[in-house]
C-alpha cells in the first residue's frame, strides 16, 4: 500500500486524473460512484496507521506504567488513560481478527473507557474505523463524528469524517466539516496543539486543492468551493493561511509533475509500439527476401 508523496504509476486505465490516485489514498475518494468505502486495503491502511502509532499493547502497558510520552498519540496530543488504552486494543483486535463485526459488542468495548460523553477521541476514531472496515457505513461515520466532538483534539478523525461526506458525494457537508474544524484551530481555548493546527491547516489546503483540479466535480457550482476558500483564508488568519496556501499549492505541484511522468510515460510507450513495429516490418521483409 503506498503512502501519500510515494512515487505513483503514471497510467491507469480509467483514470483521467493523474492525481487522483494519492487523493484515493488520502481521502478515499473515486471519481465515479461507487459504494461508501468501498476500498478494503485503504480502510486497513487507516487501521493499520492508527495501531503504528503505538502496538495497542505497549499503548496500555505505557498507560498503566503512567508513561504520558509514549502514550501522546497524534499530533502531540495529550497522553491516553488506561481505561481509554486497553478500550482501543479490544476494539482494533475485535475488529480486525474475524470477517465481520456487531455494532454493539464494538459499542460496549467503547463504553468500558467511559460514557459517551466523556470518551477519549482516539476510542471513537477506532471504533469507527472499525466499523469502516466492515462497511458499516452511518455507524461508521456517526462514530467518527462522535471522535470530533470529544477530546482530545484527533485530527484523523476529522479526516476520516471529511473523507466519508466526500465519498457520499456530499460537497457540501464536507466543506462545512473544513470550516468547522479551521473555526477550532484558531480557538485560543481550544485544546488543539500548535503543531497539530499547522498540520491540519496544511490538509485543509490540500483538501482544498484536490477540490479545485480540473474535472473533480465533487463540490458544484466551482462558485461554492471559491466562497469556501476566501471563508476558510480569513477564518484561518495570517499565521495557518500561510499553511493552508502551501497545502493547496503543493497539490497543484504535485499534480502537474504527475501529468509530466503520465506525458513521459505514454511517449515512451508510443516510441516502444514504433520500434516494434518497425522490427515486425523488418522482419517481414527479411523473410520475403530468402
Amino acid at each position: 500500500m503506498r503512502t501519500p508523496g510515494a512515487a505513483v504509476s503514471p497510467l491507469k486505465k480509467g483514470d483521467r486524473h493523474p492525481h487522483l490516485r494519492e487523493f484515493r489514498g488520502v481521502f478515499g475518494i473515486r471519481r465515479e460512484p461507487v459504494p461508501f468505502f468501498q476500498h478494503a486495503a485503504m480502510v486497513l491502511t487507516l487501521a493499520v496507521a492508527w495501531a503504528s502509532l503505538l502496538s495497542a499493547g505497549e499503548l496500555v502497558a505505557a498507560a498503566d506504567a503512567g508513561d504520558e510520552q509514549r502514550t501522546s498519540t497524534t499530533c502531540g496530543s495529550p497522553a491516553i488513560d488506561a481505561g481509554s488504552a486497553r478500550a482501543v486494543q479490544a476494539i482494533l483486535e475485535a475488529g480486525f481478527s474475524g470477517p465481520s463485526v456487531d455494532p454493539a459488542a464494538i459499542e460496549r468495548l467503547a463504553a468500558a473507557a467511559g460514557k459517551t460523553g466523556e470518551r477519549d477521541s482516539r476510542v471513537e476514531y477506532a471504533r469507527g474505523l472499525v466499523l469502516l472496515k466492515h462497511l458499516k457505513h452511518r455507524e461508521a461515520v456517526a462514530a467518527f463524528d462522535s471522535a470530533t466532538r470529544a477530546g482530545p483534539p484527533c485530527l484523523p478523525a476529522w479526516q476520516a469524517l471529511v473523507r466519508s461526506r466526500l465519498t457520499l458525494k456530499e460537497g457540501d457537508a464536507a466543506l462545512a466539516l473544513a470550516e468547522q474544524l479551521a473555526a477550532q484551530l484558531t480557538d485560543a481555548n481550544a485544546a488543539w496543539p500548535n503543531a497539530c493546527r499547522s498540520e491540519a491547516a496544511t490538509w485543509l489546503g490540500r483538501l482544498a486543492g484536490y477540490l479545485a483540479l480540473d474535472g473533480v466535480e465533487l463540490v458544484q457550482p466551482p462558485a461554492v468551493l471559491t466562497a469556501h476558500e476566501v471563508r476558510m483564508r480569513l477564518s484561518l488568519g495570517e499565521g495557518l493561511a500561510e499553511a493552508y496556501a502551501a497545502g493547496r499549492a503543493n497539490v497543484h505541484r504535485e499534480h502537474q509533475g504527475l501529468l509530466k511522468q503520465r506525458a513521459l510515460a505514454r511517449t515512451e510507450i508510443a516510441a516502444d509500439q514504433q520500434k516494434q513495429s518497425q522490427d515486425r516490418t523488418a522482419a517481414v521483409a527479411e523473410e520475403r527476401a530468402e
